[in-house]
């Protein structure tokens, strides 16, 4: 009986690697350059991205074969939605918030301030109705966009003096990303939305006082240690922030559906990964971080409550001036 249930399922696994086969066999090959916004040598958001299209083209048996192009090769990072939206190209890298110019409401997907950590924040997006809202956002663009990364708390920032109160906000030009630059304007700071190649330049030149990154182990690997004294906690301007995969929707209209479910899928557990190994990787980066000697502080609790206090007039006046 044994030898026949095995005749069995042998037969019914070359039946499914025939169908696979089959599949792959009809579909077109889809080669399309992937304008990103964030360097592929970074750690974490850089390993992301090649295992993304590592993972496609193993799984796609070829199919689908995407190459990662360094910020500014086809298109300047703040022109990749524009580019994607008019056709002139078929994919990019980012994340939401950088697109707070064009649709403020895509800043909630990239950068809440005080917002939810990952497993709240995609319980909304996955259980509720935040993915069905994320989707007709870039839809307007002419966007099929999917989330195909997480990065996880980040550092409240670099900066080159010692921040005691909210008096020392005042007057601070500072690299920051999303709605937590409206935070900081309560205080008479000056917020910039820089590309990552350009932050470290303006930091070096003192054209800007300060600058959040990312994580602990990507501003290591950015060598931050060497721009600015103080580095500080929490980064409470962006608990999770996802990154995505941003496609033009006729490019992802010509894709079979077999081809879609793959990018769907292989996105997916990319923010499973990269949340994963965006944790694990932050106390051995913050020990290297020390080892450069600069030791990481936690921002006074009176400045902390003062900025949640600023937060919630921002949620006000953004909720107000919204149409989303």
């Amino acid at each position: 009986m044994s030898i026949w249930r095995n005749a069995a399922a042998i037969a019914a696994c070359t039946t499914m690697i025939a169908v696979t086969t089959s599949a792959a066999a009809s579909e077109r090959t889809v080669r399309w350059d992937v304008q990103a916004h964030f360097p592929s040598t970074l750690p974490q958001t850089g390993d992301t991205m090649h295992r993304m299209t590592d993972m496609l083209e193993l799984l796609s048996e070829g199919t689908i074969r995407l190459s990662i192009a360094e910020p500014g090769a086809l298109a300047p990072p703040n022109e990749i939605l524009s580019s994607i939206e008019a056709g002139a190209l078929d994919a990019g890298y980012s994340a939401p918030g950088f697109w707070a110019g064009q649709e403020p409401a895509l800043q909630v997907f990239g950068g809440l301030p005080f917002g939810p950590p990952a497993d709240e924040f995609f319980a909304w997006f996955w259980g509720g109705e935040g993915g069905e809202i994320y989707r007709e956002l870039y839809a307007s663009f002419n966007v099929h966009a999917i989330p195909c990364g997480v990065i996880p708390p980040e550092a409240a920032g670099w900066f080159s003096k010692r921040i005691e109160s909210t008096d020392d906000l005042s007057g601070l030009t500072m690299r920051i990303f999303g709605l937590g630059g409206l935070v900081l304007e309560k205080f008479g700071a000056s917020p910039q939305l820089l590309p990552v190649g350009d932050t470290l330049p303006a930091l070096d030149l003192g054209t800007i006082d300060a600058a959040e990154l990312v994580t602990p182990s990507i501003d290591y690997a950015l060598g931050l240690y060497e721009f600015a004294d103080y580095y500080y906690f929490p980064g409470w301007h962006q608990r999770t922030t996802i990154t995505d995969l941003l496609i033009n929707q006729d490019s992802w209209d010509g894709l079979s559906e077999r081809q879609q479910e793959l990018i769907t899928l292989v996105c997916t557990d990319n923010v499973r990964h990269s949340l994963s190994i965006g944790l694990a990787a932050q106390p051995e980066a913050l020990d290297n971080i020390r080892g450069e000697g600069i030791e990481p502080e936690r921002l006074p609790d009176e400045v902390v409550e003062a900025l949640y206090d600023a937060w919630l007039e921002v949620v006000e006046e953004q909720a107000d001036g919204s149409d989303a």
